[in-house]
């Protein structure tokens, strides 16, 4: 996958950088935006809802207290229990106390509240009180109610109790030495005590109230029983904020009646939020860059397809078309530098046809004149046979020699040859020098067989004989030139050429070596012309081997000099 996306094109490149590099950013920039004002929107509609439900709440928390608090003055007035204790006598007062104390007792305590009460009943034990009012009856009447009795039976004092769309609030009436003689109960009609939800403006929100077991004893919606039961229904969860749908459905508890106040409130849309408005501005400029993007990579690409089409007619011109540049970018500078390379290939192509030529005319040339060395060696054999026979064996032998060396001049093209080769045309040379000084010249070698074989640059060691013969012998006395050639511990061959000579001035010596071992490859003819062939030995070495093997000289005047060539291994196998 990496090498292909590496090899692809620049356009795809790019189409993916920008990818990964600003549409996935942006993307996941926008995506998060949304959703966050999505959850912006939820929270302020949770937030809002959930005040409205408080607020339901506690005014029905006002309603149910101020019940309580009718049943407190009446259960807790010390009359009534003093009353329901006493036996009741109709001769004595008993009747009187009744109509004028007891009775008003319960009907003042319902007046003076905000709440409709919808009655009061006192159920009592004492059987001897006579029932009457419309408040007192008899517990006997309530006697086989299930939740009378489980009200006698348990420890609580008081308790609220939900029948035939009524709500009751009971209390236990308790004599000083703790009897039981009765109950009251305050009762309120179900219309009444949801009359703070009742009077709520819902708008566009279902405001309602569900039982302990979730199902509807009212609801203020546009929906019908069913509607909104079958919404009930299908609620995923019992938590108190559930997001169902496109709405929220919200559920605070009311634990004094065991009931659940709730809302349904559809989620507003957010296109008018200034959160989603943000939102849709980043999409629009995403879209924006991408047709931006899209729009100058196309534009870009055009132009490298265009640079690439005419480097393709160049190459097939021959190198002889160049790229129009008509842009200072980074696409006109590879136009110019192909422009440029252009323009050297075309004249390294003509210098190549050029030397091609050259060369073969060079080789036609030898050709037409490879029939003169030939005649100039038949020429030299008649001399030497001539001589031979006019016992001159010594100026024979000479000739001889200078054939062999004019033949070693013009045999081949290779620039090595090896250490036996270089040597016989040394012995050749030093023949035609011991003509003009005979015994004054001896010559001596010593050279390992093994090293024979090896491979050094033609023709370095009799230029170095010959300075040596030039400018180291002395009149009347013998020259003696020794050879030594020896193999070091690197590998290297060194040639040792040593005479008992003249010797060099130190300043000229110190001039040499400077020269030798500089990297100036130029010499003066006129002041270095004794130098000459040294110096050709010195370059030749330098331009075959490296820089670094170059000659070195030793010397001593009227001791002689020391010449030593270093060269790298080269069988000549």
């Amino acid at each position: 996958m990496r090498s292909k996306i590496f090899n692809s094109s620049i356009k795809t490149k790019m189409t993916l950088a920008f990818i990964i590099l600003i549409v996935i950013p942006f993307s996941v920039l926008c995506t998060f935006s949304y959703y966050q004002t999505q959850k912006n929107v939820r929270d302020q509609l949770q937030s809002s809802s959930r005040i409205v439900l408080d607020q339901i709440k506690f005014n029905m928390k006002n309603n149910i207290d101020i019940v309580e608090s009718v049943s407190n003055n009446i259960t807790y007035n010390a009359m009534l229990p003093s009353f329901l204790q006493a036996p009741f006598d109709l001769e004595a007062d008993s009747m009187e106390t009744y109509r004028k104390d007891i009775v008003p007792l319960i009907n003042y305590a319902q007046l003076y509240h905000k709440v409709q009460i919808q009655g009061i009943q006192v159920f009592i034990r004492n059987y001897s009180i006579p029932e009457g009012y419309g408040i007192f009856y008899h517990d006997r009447m309530i006697a086989d109610e299930a939740w009378y009795q489980a009200f006698l039976q348990s420890e609580k004092k008081s308790m609220w109790h939900h029948h035939d769309m009524t709500y009751s609030y009971l209390q236990k009436i308790y004599s000083i030495s703790g009897e039981y003689l009765g109950m009251t109960s305050v009762n309120l009609l179900q219309k009444e005590l949801f009359q703070p939800i009742a009077n709520m403006s819902h708008g566009t929100n279902d405001l309602f109230i569900l039982d302990q077991h979730q199902k509807f004893l009212f609801h203020k919606s546009e929906k019908s029983d069913t509607e909104m039961q079958a919404y009930l229904e299908n609620r995923s969860t019992d938590k108190a904020s559930v997001r169902q749908g496109n709405s929220l459905f919200l559920t605070e508890p009311f634990p004094e009646l065991g009931l659940f106040i709730g809302m349904n409130a559809p989620v507003p849309m957010t296109f008018g939020s200034i959160e989603m408005l943000t939102t849709i501005s980043y999409i629009a400029v995403l879209l924006l860059l991408i047709a931006c993007f899209y729009f100058v990579l196309k534009r870009g690409m055009s132009k490298i397809y265009k640079s690439i089409r005419f480097m393709d007619q160049a190459i097939q011109n021959g190198f002889q078309t160049s790229i129009p540049v008509d842009r200072n970018d980074e696409f006109g500078v590879i136009a110019e530098k192909f422009n440029t390379l252009l323009g050297k290939i075309s004249t390294l192509m003509k210098d190549m046809i050029k030397k091609e030529l050259m060369h073969k005319d060079a080789q036609l040339r030898a050709l037409q004149y490879q029939i003169n060395p030939h005649f100039i060696y038949n020429t030299i054999d008649i001399f030497s046979a001539k001589m031979e026979l006019a016992g001159l064996y010594e100026e024979s032998e000479a000739c001889a020699d200078f054939g062999q060396m004019l033949r070693y001049n013009a045999a081949g093209v290779s620039m090595s040859v090896t250490i036996k080769s270089e040597i016989e045309y040394l012995n050749n040379y030093i023949n035609l020098q011991m003509l003009k000084y005979s015994d004054h010249i001896q010559m001596s070698y010593d050279v390992p067989e093994h090293l024979l074989h090896y491979k050094i640059v033609k023709f370095i060691l009799q230029p170095i004989v010959e300075n040596s013969i030039k400018h180291g012998f002395i009149a009347d006395q013998s020259l003696l030139i020794e050879t030594r050639i020896v193999e070091d511990e690197q590998k290297r061959i060194k040639i040792i050429i040593a005479d008992n000579g003249a010797g060099i001035a130190s300043d000229r010596l110190k001039e040499l070596n400077d020269r030798f071992q500089s990297d100036d490859h130029t010499f003066n003819r006129k002041s270095d012309s004794d130098g000459i062939g040294l110096v050709n030995i010195n370059e030749r070495m330098k331009l075959f081997y490296g820089d670094q093997y170059y000659i070195q000289m030793e010397s001593s005047l009227g001791k002689g000099t020391t010449t030593l060539l270093t060269v790298p291994y080269q069988t000549g196998e």
